[in-house]
């Protein structure tokens, strides 16, 4: 038992020791077996850290790479930038260059023009000088056959003069020697001593004679300066008569010569039958007082009998006139001589105190009856018939201060319409007569501004300019009237024509060619020139009101006085209008005037405007003439610096008034470029855009600057003109406020001009890109077609500002094509 308790011990001995043996042994496999694990997982790890290491270099690698490909890049791109600044540069030099080839090469025609005009016009002179010695032999000759016939003549009226003495003497002897037979017969003598009548001899009161006729010389002396003067200037043109026709013999043929005769028979002609129409045009017409009149008063009734008692004088003095006129130039009877003395005295006073009730009258419910009894007593005809008519000695037969007096009652007169249609359809033909007048005062005006300046100058142009401009002012205001008769607009018409061939125009434009800037503030020449560029608007004005929608590139039918009217501002040369201002507003003494003194006065401020706006009208009537004209030398360079100048003048006075660009409502401090019957192109129905005359002259001067380049390269060329002395014309319009260019009106008024100055000219469009994007005029070309489509209006009718009337649909496709090409390569390079 104890054997097998202890062989039990042993064999649980052994099995412990054997179990120990293989828990060791498996306690050392498992070791090494985990110490392979861990060298496996150390060998991962450090192949995973080596792999990230690899992939970390190659990253660092990449950026290094991608790092240095961006400074490659950029270092490429300033290279680019560099080389594209130079080449711009060269560019630049090479335009440079180009233009101061260009200008050398035009100085050098100049040159040679004026080398070729001086050879021909000597070799003219030289023919003339010729033809003018053939001419003055043949008039000697005729005049040596004249004076003889003359003398002939001469000796034989005298010698039947001397026959019919001879032969008067015989009979008066004759007669004596019977009266003397008869004397000494007895019945005779009785009856003589009888009835001691006798035969008394007319005696002439010499000292009666010379008092009166030397009252009356200093009554015409005092009432008939101008009249005088006329009468001067008259006999100063007949007498320069031949050396005037010798110098335009220079230049002109013996057919023009006797074209222009014909002309002036035609003319004379036409005049006549347009007097002959109003005259039966007017047999029916009546007068009718302008609205009820309101209850007579005694200051009324006086009024009117004082109307009455002045038409009675003037008609008196008309008549007095007539009857000298008829029987030529003989001397006044002594009671002819005491009416004329004593009406002129009275006249001057009864002209102010009438003046002077009118202008009281005008406010008060009394202006109608004023207007009535000025009209039916038939003053306001003979006030117009005395200022027309001449005396004997071819003088106007009212002084200057009742000429003066008696336009300043028309003129308050005027502001009636019924006024107005008296005027124009009175049988006496009252207009005609007046334009006849201002006919022969504007030459006189022309040789007194002519004439070096003096005190006497300056107090004739006080006499002669006074009574001309009240001329063109009652004038203005008849052709002016818009009537709704028919038979008083073509009565409106032929006046247009009469003016036209009565060369008032070419007379006012020889008028405003001796206006020089030491002129600019008499008082007297700017109230004519006031007058004066009121009148020619009026013509342009009236002629263009048909066409104001129509688009100004298309070529219109005018009517036959119209077509009078722009051919008669053609040969004027637009009336002297660019010359006069050239000489007024740009020399000083006869200097040119400095940038710091771009200033205009209120009154030359005035007087730009209605220029401008004549010429703006006179663009849409002729466009083509407008450009033929203006594309002469001379007047391009005035033009170009005219515009110039007022542009400069709108940059100082904005900046000065620190001006905002507000849209109000017309009233009577603003102007109104113009209002748009059929609504505004973009639609924000405001059709005053400026809001003082400053304003209102630029916005005309940029619509006649596009007018005047439209399809026209030489003016296009011609904003690009400049130096380094500021910056060229188109510059300047690139660089306005800020709101011409987000303000839809203002818009309207400055892209169309800008599109038109850059459309197919590639310089003007690379000067305008240097300040603005041409994306930005697309933009408003395009919304305005857009406008125009949805509103299904054409695009060629609307305001005068709508980009339809300003430029044809074919250059606005043509600025949108060059637009988008210039986006579109613009993307492409990006």
């Amino acid at each position: 038992m104890h054997s097998t308790h202890l062989h039990r011990h042993v064999c649980h001995f052994t099995h412990i020791h054997t179990s120990t043996l293989a828990h060791a042994k498996w306690n050392r496999s498992s070791a090494s077996v985990s110490m392979e694990n861990k060298k496996i997982e150390v060998q991962q790890r450090h192949q995973e850290t080596e792999a990230r290491l690899i992939e970390m270099e190659e990253e660092r690698q990449r950026k290094l790479s991608e790092a240095a490909a961006m400074q490659d890049a950029a270092t490429e791109r300033r290279r680019q930038q560099e080389q594209e600044r130079l080449a711009r540069l060269a560019r630049d030099e090479e335009r440079k260059r180009e233009a101061e080839a260009k200008k050398e090469e035009e100085a050098k025609m100049r040159k040679q023009m004026r080398l070729t005009s001086n050879t021909k016009k000597l070799e003219r002179l030289e023919a003339f000088r010729i033809t003018q010695e053939a001419i003055e032999k043949e008039l000697r000759r005729e005049l040596e056959e004249k004076l003889e016939r003359g003398v002939r003549r001469k000796d034989e009226q005298i010698q039947q003069v001397k026959d019919k003495a001879a032969a008067a003497n015989l009979n008066a002897k004759s007669v004596a020697d019977r009266m003397s037979a008869s004397r000494k017969t007895p019945d005779h003598m009785q009856m003589q001593e009888g009835t001691g009548t006798s035969t008394p001899i007319p005696q002439a009161d010499g000292n009666n004679s010379n008092s009166n006729s030397n009252s009356n010389s200093n009554s015409n002396n005092a009432h008939h300066v101008l009249g005088v003067l006329c009468l001067a200037i008259d006999q100063s043109v007949t007498t320069d008569a031949p050396a005037a026709a010798a110098d335009a013999d220079a230049t002109t043929s013996s057919a023009s010569m006797n074209k222009m005769a014909k002309d002036r028979k035609t003319d004379r002609r036409r005049v006549q039958q347009a007097r002959q129409r109003i005259v039966e045009t007017s047999e029916t017409f009546a007068f009718f007082s302008p609205a009820v009149l309101p209850k007579s008063t005694a200051a009324s009734r006086e009024f009117k009998q004082r109307c009455s008692r002045m038409a009675g004088s003037l008609k008196q003095r008309l008549a007095a006139a007539q009857q000298q006129h008829k029987h030529g130039r003989q001397s006044e009877s002594h009671a002819g001589q005491a009416v004329h003395s004593s009406m002129a005295a009275a006249l001057d006073d009864d002209l102010a105190a009438l003046l002077a009730h009118a202008t009281k009258t005008a406010t008060t419910d009394q202006h109608a009856s004023t207007i009535d009894a000025l009209c039916t007593t038939g003053l306001v005809g003979h006030i117009l018939l005395a200022c027309s008519a001449v005396d004997k000695k071819q003088c106007m037969l009212l002084s200057v201060k009742e000429v003066c007096l008696a336009f300043d009652l028309v003129l308050a007169v005027c502001g009636e319409p019924s006024a107005i249609e008296l005027l124009i359809r009175s049988p006496d033909a009252l207009l005609v007569g007046l334009l006849e007048q201002l006919g022969r005062v504007l030459p006189l005006c022309t040789s007194t501004l002519s004439v070096a300046p003096s005190e006497a100058v300056s107090q004739t142009l006080s006499l002669v300019l006074p009574v001309a401009s009240r001329m063109l002012a009652v004038v203005t205001r008849c052709l002016e009237h818009a009537s709704s008769n028919n038979d008083t607009v073509c009565l409106q018409h032929d006046l247009f024509s009469m003016a036209v061939h009565l060369e008032v125009i070419s007379k006012l434009r020889d008028v405003h060619l001796e206006i020089h800037g030491h002129l600019m503030a008499e008082p007297c020449v700017v109230g004519f020139v006031r007058a004066s560029s009121r009148f020619l608007e009026t013509l342009s004005a009236v002629q263009q009101a048909e066409l104001h929608t129509t688009p100004i590139f298309e070529r219109k039918t005018l009517a036959p006085h119209a077509a009078l009217v722009v051919s008669a501002f053609r040969h004027t040369h637009l009336c002297g209008l660019v010359t006069m201002l050239d000489a007024v507003l740009l020399y000083k003494g006869g200097n040119p005037r400095s940038a710091a003194e771009f200033s205009l006065t209120d009154d030359w401020l005035s007087i730009s405007l209605t220029i401008l706006r004549t010429f703006n009208n006179m663009c849409a009537l002729d466009l083509s003439m407008v450009q033929d004209v203006l594309e002469m030398d001379s007047l391009r360079n005035e033009c170009f610096h005219l515009i110039l100048y007022w542009i400069q003048y709108w940059e100082r006075w904005s900046a000065t008034a620190q001006h905002q660009f507000k849209c109000v409502q017309p009233t009577s401090a603003t102007v109104s470029v113009g209002s748009n019957s059929n609504g505004d192109g973009n639609g924000d129905g405001s059709s005053s855009i400026a809001t003082s005359p400053s304003d209102a002259l630029f916005h005309e001067l940029i619509l006649f600057l596009g007018s005047i380049c439209l399809d026209n390269p030489q003016m296009a060329e011609m904003v690009r003109y400049g130096s380094v002395q500021g910056p060229v014309m188109l510059k300047r319009l690139c660089s306005l406020p800020f709101a011409f260019y987000v303000r839809p009106e203002l818009q309207r008024v400055l892209f169309p001009t800008l599109a038109i100055l850059t459309v197919g000219d590639e310089a003007n469009r690379e000067i305008l890109e240097e300040d603005m994007s041409v994306e930005m005029i697309a933009m408003f070309l395009r919304q305005t077609q857009q406008r125009h489509k949805a509103a299904d209006v054409s695009g060629g009718h609307g305001h005068r500002m709508d980009v339809g009337v300003r430029m044809p649909r074919a250059m606005v496709d043509a600025y949108l094509a060059t637009a988008a090409a210039a986006a579109s390569e613009a993307q492409s390079n990006e």
